[in-house]
């Protein structure tokens, strides 16, 4: 009787030990107690648990079933040999335990939700679904059933569902991190990242600890363009899970995406030294390449990932993009349709195909890809945008701008980064203060800022906010606008982005404000460069422009090598001036041989200013050749002639077919007659530059 009481007494102290977290004397006093009665079914029972908590799976299911042997009756054991040999990788025999417990005890809610884990890892979704849902049926309050059945509804597509569950785990149990976790990845598929934001970081202000939320954040940073905080966050994560290739992964496309290319090189190295080259390491180094312009070998990346898994919903995206940038549209769409097969449902390959559509000029395919993704998720920020360009494209200007303004509308929404002024939405500006920005850089700006007049003639005190170096020539607009950096103690009533005010002003394509030059140089700089101007040779002298800025991916589509305007060059009387201030210099060092290209000092536009050299330099130039850059919108608004290079569908400002723009009476368009030849584009511009030279020198000589 003795002996029994004092197997008792170490068994107490064993689960006394567990209860204090001290599994190894729990251990321990639970192996006493075996060694001195090996078929005792308590210590059996609890040496499993213990075991199972310290992840030896063996020893728990070694245990487990001698218990389950010993007393087949008992629930818990049999629940307990389910959750060991879930441990061990074992499913199938999991659900069986766990039936076997139900069949004991059918109201055993830890066991309907351990069950629907397992039945998850089988991919037997809808009993996986049941079983949680039984699980909560027996116990509401079963936090780790809502997270559960969460998860399988998010990854299942149903959004709205998941997020009632993790807010249901969320109010039973605000301390649990991952549930705050999953709770903001639900809100991102929402499109409501400013909200999915707040939850990422509450998940982290909980645990610091928890990897998965530092990445979920920087997820979110990413959705809304803040990829400087999606590095920090991510670079955190691969700190506390540095073996966890993923997040190495992500950490390289978020640095990828702030522009930090050897970085990212060096977190795909590190994440190739853990988990080899996978599917999903070479797509993301296939994207890298992509945007660093090594065309041929990103190709190879994604052919590589391809031939390993051919249904990679990612790399048939990408593949399919690299395809369009290679101006092989049949290509891009094999690879988008081959995606959109494996799902209909992908909104990132519908968008891609209807840009692709777009650039084949197959415009009603285009809609519909577009219409498509709104179908399936009406706050897609991107198709409205896409769509917006579509439809101004075709003049369509009504359609357009209210697209554009729901695309603004939307990342407002989902960036709660502005300083809190109401956006202006056509309301009375009678005596009120509007604050205007351009987030999409110069060239908006240059083309937009014209729309100022307009609010004045409403009553508006406009000011405009942007970065210190375009300001000083912003400020030879004619109409009074306070140009600031910074907003300071200031007040307003509105605040608009340049994009917003077409629609709101209800811009038709009759009604675009044409007064120029609205933009004027500086007259002391015009001197200088006039005077520098006529110390070159030749008599009819034109600034050209080849390349844009190489770190956009639109700049793939829009800059030619310099050697494609060597037939300009061979037109008699004509001296090329070079335009650039920064990319493309090297190319002025390998010129073909009998074309010459004069390059300004080097102190041209090298101070802290945008474009003061280049505006005064214009005014002493005869013409500007330039690709699709700011430098046309700069040239236009100087009212300075300009012959602009156009791809053969071209964003959407300078419409289709004609050769003028409503924009700018003094732009003249040349268009591609195919996709990506630009040889006849600078042809047919060297027969009509000798046209315009001969007339330019009959009227010198007064004939």
């Amino acid at each position: 009787m003795r002996a029994m009481e004092a197997i008792q007494e170490i068994l107490r102290r064993a689960l006394d030990a567990l209860r204090g977290g001290d599994q190894a004397q729990a251990a321990r006093l639970s192996d006493q107690v075996l060694q001195a009665e090996p078929e005792h079914f308590g210590a059996l029972h609890l040496r499993g648990i213990v075991a199972i908590l310290q992840n030896d799976a063996g020893r728990a299911i070694e245990c487990l079933q001698s218990a389950v042997r010993l007393n087949p009756g008992m629930a818990p054991a049999h629940y307990n040999l389910g959750n060991a040999l879930a441990l061990a990788g074992l499913p199938d025999e999991a659900v069986a335990s766990f039936d076997r417990a139900l069949s004991l005890a059918p109201g055993m809610a830890e066991a309907w939700c351990n069950r629907g884990n397992a039945l998850v890892l089988l991919d037997r979704v809808d009993e996986a679904l049941g079983s949680f849902r039984t699980a909560i049926q027996h116990r509401p309050q079963l936090v780790d059933a809502h997270i559960n059945l969460g998860d399988l509804l998010f990854r299942q597509g149903q959004l709205s569902s998941a997020r009632q569950h993790f807010e249901a785990a969320l109010r039973l149990s605000p301390d649990r991190s991952i549930a705050w976790t999953n709770h903001a990845k639900v809100l991102l598929g929402l499109h409501d990242a400013g909200a999915a934001l707040r939850s990422a970081g509450e998940a982290i202000r909980r645990d610091a600890g928890n990897a998965e939320a530092w990445a979920t954040r920087a997820s979110i940073q990413l959705e809304i363009g803040r990829s400087a905080e999606a590095c920090d966050d991510l670079a955190r994560a691969v700190v506390l899970a540095p073996k966890l290739v993923d997040y190495r992964v992500a950490l390289a496309e978020a640095l990828r995406r702030a522009r930090r290319f050897d970085e990212a090189d060096l977190s795909l190295d590190a994440a190739r030294e853990l988990g080899g080259e996978t599917v999903g390491w070479l797509d993301a180094r296939g994207v890298l390449l992509h945007d660093c312009g090594q065309l041929d070998a990103a190709r190879d990346m994604f052919e590589q990932a391809l031939a390993i898994d051919p249904r990679s919903q990612s790399v048939l995206r990408h593949l399919g993009n690299l395809w369009q940038d290679l101006d092989e549209p049949d290509r891009a769409l094999e690879c988008l349709d081959r995606a959109l097969d494996l799902d209909p449902r992908d909104t990132i390959a519908l968008n891609g195909r209807g840009l692709v559509h777009t650039e084949c000029r197959r415009f009603d395919a285009a809609e519909g890809d577009y219409a498509q993704v709104l179908a399936l998720q009406p706050a897609s920020g991107e198709a409205h945008k896409r769509r917006a360009i579509l439809r101004l494209l075709q003049g369509d200007f009504a359609s357009g701008w209210s697209d554009y303004e729901a695309s603004l509308r939307l990342s407002r929404r989902n960036n709660d980064s502005s300083p809190g002024v109401p956006f202006w939405q056509g309301e009375d500006l009678a005596g009120k203060r509007i604050l205007l920005s351009e987030p999409n850089g110069l060239g908006d700006t240059l083309q937009f800022i014209r729309l100022i007049p307009r609010l004045h003639e409403r009553g508006a005190e406009v000011a405009f906010l942007g970065p210190a170096r375009m300001l000083r020539l912003l400020r030879t607009f004619p109409e009074p606008v306070a140009w600031i950096t910074e907003v300071g103690e200031q007040s307003f009533d509105f605040q608009s982005e340049l994009w917003s005010l077409p629609h709101w002003l209800g811009l038709a394509l009759d009604s675009i404000p044409a007064e120029l030059p609205y933009l004027s140089a500086e007259p002391d700089r015009v001197t200088r460069w006039a005077s520098w101007l006529a110390s070159q040779p030749g008599r009819f002298r034109i600034g050209i422009c080849w390349q844009g800025n190489p770190a956009r991916k639109i700049d793939v589509a829009r800059s030619v090598p310099l050697r494609m305007l060597a037939p300009l060059a061979a037109v008699p009387g004509v001296q090329l001036v070079s335009l650039q201030a920064q990319h493309g210099l090297e190319q002025l060092d390998d010129l073909p041989e009998g074309m010459s290209v004069v390059r300004p000092p080097a102190d041209f536009d090298a101070g802290p200013d945008a474009f003061l050299d280049t505006a005064a330099l214009m005014q002493s130039l005869d013409l500007v050749i330039t690709i699709d850059s700011a430098l046309t919108h700069l040239a236009g608004a100087l009212n300075r002639p300009v012959w602009l290079a156009l791809r053969a569908v071209p964003e959407f400002r300078w419409m289709l077919d004609r050769t003028d723009s409503p924009w700018y009476p003094t732009v003249r368009l040349f268009r591609q007659q195919r996709l990506g030849d630009w040889t006849p584009v600078y042809q047919q511009m060297a027969q009509a530059l000798g046209e315009a030279v001969m007339r330019s020198t009959a009227a010198s000589d007064g004939l």
